[in-house]
């Protein structure tokens, strides 16, 4: 019973970790073409030269690292909880066996 509770405790811990990757994630994701946007109406010449300059600029640059570690730990969270999640499963199936190997005996 309390590798169960010790389960129950773990789960929550990343399932609060995998809500904030999330949270995080998303709004990096949703400033992305803003910041883009501010950066380039800085910058002079064609729409299309103003891209390309806010796409090399080293906030955008710094924006997009941070979008791709967001990524990163988002998927970390959700690994950690599929394998927490089939460790579990694990642990019944072994629980079970055994109390069916008790009824045998």
């Amino acid at each position: 019973m309390e590798i169960f509770k010790e389960y129950s405790h773990k789960a929550e811990e990343i399932g609060e970790r995998l809500a904030e990757a999330e949270e995080k994630y998303l709004l990096l994701d949703k400033l992305e073409k803003h910041i883009l946007a501010k950066i380039a109406t800085e910058k002079e010449g064609s729409e299309a030269k103003r891209d390309r300059l806010a796409r090399s600029d080293e906030r955008y640059l710094n924006h997009i690292r941070a979008l791709a570690k967001a990524k990163g730990d988002l998927i970390q969270a959700r690994v950690d909880l599929e394998r927490l999640n089939k460790l579990h499963d694990q642990g019944r199936t072994e629980a079970s066996l055994e109390r069916a190997k008790m009824n045998l005996i």
